[in-house]
């Protein structure tokens, strides 16, 4: 696994950021234990499309729930051909452990798309950096002006009782 990958690719994009070191955590109780605001963390969720092969990361707050045909959409494929990438499959074409997926570009095959509700944050959000004993402190902005990631829709939306 190439540690560095995510911290070489903001270099590219000269893009600043914080590296937050810290214990492995892999479980999201062991991830809320680490203090970063709730509300400010996004989870970036890896699939394969089956048909074209390339790579796709949703990036979305940490307690939202992915929306597959809005995602499928705003990745131009059908929900059927969304498949998960598995941990092995996340070492070897991304160089990343699972529950360290950052929503960034890491190999010319990997489209990103920010939700809509990360896309309109102006605090720092927290997120994977590749492995599970750092996150990465990134202004969206930022993020969002790496030229391999789009912003559109894809969370399920909240039903009020």
């Amino acid at each position: 696994m190439q540690a560095n990958i995510v911290e070489d690719l903001l270099g590219v994009y000269d893009i600043p950021y914080v590296m937050h070191e810290h214990a492995p955590a892999e479980t999201l109780e062991e991830r809320r234990a680490l203090g970063f605001p709730f509300e400010q963390t996004v989870k970036t969720l890896a699939f394969t499309d089956r048909k074209s092969r390339q790579v796709l990361l949703a990036a979305l707050l940490t307690g939202d729930r992915l929306d597959y045909s809005l995602a499928a959409a705003a990745f131009g494929t059908q929900r059927g051909h969304l498949s998960r990438l598995e941990p092995e499959a996340l070492r070897t074409r991304l160089g990343v452990v699972s529950g360290g997926v950052a929503p960034l570009p890491v190999a010319p095959d990997v489209k990103v798309v920010l939700d809509c509700r990360v896309a309109v944050l102006t605090e720092p959000v927290y997120t994977g950096a590749g492995r599970s004993d750092r996150t990465l402190e990134i202004l969206v902005r930022d993020l969002a002006s790496v030229p391999a990631i789009s912003v559109r829709p894809i969370v399920a939306p909240v039903i009020s009782p």
